[in-house]
């Protein structure tokens, strides 16, 4: 799905694509990233730099997505 795809999907009128494209593309970059800090998480896990017996869960807010405006 694209930034401009995803702006349409979460209902943004046409003048407001701009914003939620940004936006979009923003969230889009952090899911990409969760793979990338998940294996940084298990490898400081495995060096001794965390408390817990279990490596950190990689967590990804799902609120971050900006509703569409009113009319």
């Amino acid at each position: 799905m694209t930034p401009a795809e995803a702006a349409a999907a979460l209902g943004y009128p046409a003048g407001h694509t701009r914003r939620a494209s940004v936006r979009a593309e923003a969230v889009l970059r952090g899911r990409r990233a969760r793979p990338y800090l998940a294996a940084v998480a298990k490898a400081l896990h495995a060096r001794g730099w965390t408390t817990t017996s279990t490596p950190p869960d990689v967590q990804y807010p799902r609120t971050t997505c900006a509703s569409p405006p009113s009319p």
